[in-house]
């Protein structure tokens, strides 16, 4: 189950580019060529299908997850504001230290992926405080929703 969140965190990081439901209504077309496209890269990943289906044969859109998409603080504030807010030495020092406890798994992913550890430290000090807030929603469904 571990190696779908990487590929969906993965595809993610690699759909950024893709602006969000550019008409602001849901295509379900546009929705099954996401869950499409997750599938064939998981799949090319080796990733069971029991585990693909697992995810994806439920998966829902979120639609507060695409309202605090759009309202994201980092565009409502100046980049200095931005900064010196997100970044502090706890962060800093606690991205350090989980670095180096899981260097092998960050080490893995970036090869294998190709997304840079540092990425995934930033992104996972930034989103989740290094995992002190889980947040509310199915991480699977999170995802899907945010490369829709």
């Amino acid at each position: 189950m571990k190696n779908i969140f990487i590929s969906l965190f993965a595809i993610y990081c690699l759909s950024i580019t893709y602006s969000f439901a550019e008409t602001g209504t849901f295509d379900i077309n546009r929705w099954y060529g996401v869950l499409n496209r997750v599938q064939n890269t998981a799949l090319e990943q080796h990733i069971s299908a029991k585990t693909i289906n697992s995810v994806i044969q439920e998966s829902v859109v979120i639609p507060d997850i695409l309202y605090k998409d759009k309202n994201q603080p980092e565009t409502k504030k100046t980049l200095a504001e931005y900064i010196s807010g997100a970044l502090n030495p706890l962060r800093i020092k606690q991205g350090k230290t989980e670095g180096k406890k899981y260097a092998t798994l960050l080490a893995r992913t970036e090869q294998r992926y190709g997304v840079p550890r540092n990425v995934l430290l930033a992104f996972w000090g930034m989103e989740s405080g290094f995992g002190t807030f889980t947040g509310q929603f199915v991480l699977s469904d999170a995802f899907l929703t945010l490369i829709y």
